[in-house]
């Protein structure tokens, strides 16, 4: 199977020159601001390349726009037909016409030149000015493969962001779901967007149930080999798989405790389902809930000392929460017969779950200090499920069949606006957001 290194696709950042200083950050991290008005010409070669379609290079200019424009913060041109062509003029003048730029009524723009060998090197370079203050305000020089593009323009988008806003951005996070694409369940990863999807797992075994770990250079997933459910782990970085328990019985829902060093994970043998913690480096675990009722899907609350699940303990699926050394444990769905598959917010005051209203999955919210649900999908005939949390909790990402077959949607948390973000055959379903990767 072919190998995914998530980490060391993006080679080398060898210049960085940040001319900004803290002062220029914006406002429009606060709700109701008017957005940033941002132009991002097509990029363009600083000189002949080598054996290659430059016009693919230059529109991926395209995927810098979408970042930024995912972020809401950003009011985009994307009709760059004239904007091209004043980059273009500048590139040829080697001068920046701030006045000519005014025109156009844009606050900032961002531009990008590239050079590739026959190495198989590609080098971009990328300038923010500041048209206001007629200022270079940022300047990043990034190094590697071609099939680092994406991630190197991802890079660069999650740069500027931090730069104008203090914020760290998603665009160089990953996600993990389960498709059907090759007739049976197994686990992809891709960008943010749904991009550059990869199979991780066996596509001869059913895989399902993947998760992260706070380093994301760790992946675990329940794959159906030798005739038992067994949890897998699998390195990302180097490309190799071992088995994290094989126990004779249903092993599932593994989620790894922010530190890297606790892992909760579901165990039954029989009816009864459990949730066990196990120490990673000394492999001793203990039972968690050691109750007869059904328990699983565990979630970790960002500070490590809690968990979060789903139990039938007072008869259909519910959200509870306890310490994780197993005490305290306490009910936070009261509201209709079956709510789960929890997922833990980054600020730790919130729990993001799958609720069934009148026959059909819906994504909701409870608060963790009063308890109140909020319902942030609409009543419809479609299902909506497997909420997950992007790490700057701006974004929530979810399954839905709302097109037939399950697919994946991002939705903006602050405006309510839901982006679909994969369209593959075979559909996309129960995705987990990574962590932050830088």
């Amino acid at each position: 199977m072919k190998k995914i290194a998530l980490t060391v696709l993006f080679l080398f950042l060898y210049t960085v020159t940040a001319l900004a200083e803290s002062d220029v950050y914006l406002n429009v991290a606060r709700k109701g601001m008017e957005k940033v008005k941002i132009a991002i010409p097509d990029f363009l070669p600083e000189k002949k390349t080598f054996n290659i379609n430059a016009n693919e290079l230059n529109r991926s200019a395209t995927v810098l726009r979408s970042d930024l424009h995912v972020t809401d913060y950003f009011s985009i041109i994307w009709d760059t037909t004239l904007i091209n062509k004043a980059f273009l003029q500048s590139q040829n003048s080697s001068k920046m016409d701030f006045e000519e730029w005014k025109l156009f009524g844009v606050d900032y723009i961002a531009t990008g030149t590239y050079t590739y060998k026959s190495n198989n090197q590609l080098t971009f370079s990328f300038k923010l000015y500041n048209i206001k203050s007629k200022e270079l305000i940022l300047e990043k020089k990034y190094q590697g493969k071609l099939n680092a593009l994406r991630l190197i323009i991802h890079n660069f988008a999650d740069d500027v962001l931090l730069l104008l806003t203090g914020e760290k951005g998603i665009a160089t996070t990953r996600i993990l779901f389960e498709s059907k694409t090759n007739g049976r369940k197994n686990v992809y990863v891709a960008d943010y967007d749904g991009v550059n999807t990869l199979r991780i797992s066996d596509k001869n075994n059913i895989a399902i149930s993947a998760s992260w770990t706070s380093d994301n250079e760790r992946v675990f997933y329940t794959t159906y080999q030798n005739d038992n459910p067994n949890i897998i782990e699998y390195n990302v970085i180097k490309g190799k798989k071992r088995v994290f328990s094989n126990k004779r019985g249903l092993n599932n829902s593994i989620a790894i405790a922010p530190n890297g060093i606790l892992g909760a994970y579901c165990y039954s043998k029989g009816e009864n389902a459990d949730i066990f913690i196990r120490n990673m480096n000394t492999a001793k675990e203990y039972n968690l809930t050691n109750n007869p009722a059904i328990e699983t899907s565990p979630t970790w609350s960002p500070d490590g000392k809690r968990i979060a699940f789903e139990s039938d303990r007072h008869g259909g699926p519910q959200i509870f929460m306890m310490d994780v050394e197993g005490g305290n444990a306490e009910r936070l769905t009261f509201e209709g017969n079956y709510n789960a598959e929890p997922s833990w917010s980054p600020d730790g005051d919130k729990i993001a779950f799958t609720a069934m209203i009148k026959g059909v999955m819906r994504i909701a919210v409870v608060t963790i200090a009063d308890k109140k649900i909020h319902y942030l999908t609409p009543e419809s005939r479609f299902d909506s499920m497997s909420p997950t949390w992007s790490p700057n909790g701006r974004f929530i990402l979810y399954s839905s069949n709302r097109t037939g077959e399950y697919q994946l949607y991002r939705l903006n948390m602050e405006s309510g606006t839901t982006s679909r973000i994969t369209f593959i055959k075979g559909g996309a379903q129960n995705p987990a957001w990574s962590f932050f990767t830088r």
